[in-house]
């Protein structure tokens, strides 16, 4: 599919993660400048400005640490304003999530959990929302999951604060398409890769690792490419009057 964009930059927060580095990837093949933030793995995020096509369009790379809040408003401003003329901004960034029943969690768990999702996705959607009005308009799109819709056991520490967020997108489409903002988002099933591979690596058995693929009516895990295609369509111009939707990418888990 050859994508539309009326713009020439995309932000990518998580950008060197699994599902992040596929969608920058997919934006530079499409000839956008691509800003992408990480947090501990500078080494992946400079691998894979080095690995992107040659374009002619800047790719830039920051630190930015979404759990500290007082800081994270002006560092996102700081990322911004470094731009060239952003059209889309992606929130992919994710991390090892403990799978624990409801009864186990602990209130400190429970505030990471909301601080590293629900707490960076609000700064980070405040933060672009005034960049998009003021060009005009643009997209904005949020990585979550298809445990918001069918809740998978144990997994309340990555569905309930990706369910706030995907409420905090719709509230987003709602309000701001008067300025011709768009916000979607992308909702993976089980990933064999990144984060969701070292979750089924820790965290279950071979044999049960085999059900839940069989559970899949496709009968595979998605693979960040499969993710990164639904992002980069929903950011783009070929879906102009695609807003506050969420995109299940499953595998057709969901039916």
């Amino acid at each position: 599919m050859k994508y539309d964009f009326k713009g020439k930059s995309a932000l990518v927060i998580g950008g060197s993660g699994s599902i992040g580095r596929a969608v920058c990837n997919r934006f530079a093949e499409c000839g956008l400048g691509v800003t992408l933030t990480y947090f501990r793995n500078k080494p992946a995020a400079e691998e894979l400005l080095g690995s992107l096509p040659s374009t002619g369009r800047p790719y830039r790379a920051f630190c930015l640490d979404l759990a500290d809040r007082p800081g994270l408003r002006a560092a996102l401003g700081a990322i911004v304003a470094d731009m060239e003329e952003p059209c889309a901004a992606v929130f992919a960034a994710g991390h090892d999530i403990p799978q624990p029943f409801v009864a186990q969690i602990s209130d400190e768990e429970w505030s990471d959990a909301v601080l590293m999702e629900v707490n960076a996705h609000f700064v980070f959607t405040q933060s672009m929302v005034p960049i998009l009005r003021a060009r005009g308009g643009g997209s904005l799109t949020t990585v979550t999951t298809t445990a918001t819709v069918r809740y998978a056991l144990r997994n309340v520490l990555s569905s309930a604060p990706k369910a706030a967020m995907e409420a905090l997108s719709k509230a987003v489409a709602k309000e701001e398409g008067r300025y011709g903002i768009r916000s979607n988002c992308v909702a993976p099933g089980m990933l064999a890769s990144g984060v969701g591979e070292r979750i089924l690596q820790r965290d279950f058995t071979p044999t049960a690792v085999e059900s839940i693929r069989k559970s899949i009516p496709l009968a595979r895990f998605a693979t960040p490419q499969d993710v990164a295609e639904s992002v980069v369509f929903l950011a783009s111009e070929n879906a102009a009057f695609v807003s506050g939707q969420t995109l299940a990418v499953d595998g057709g888990w969901q039916v």
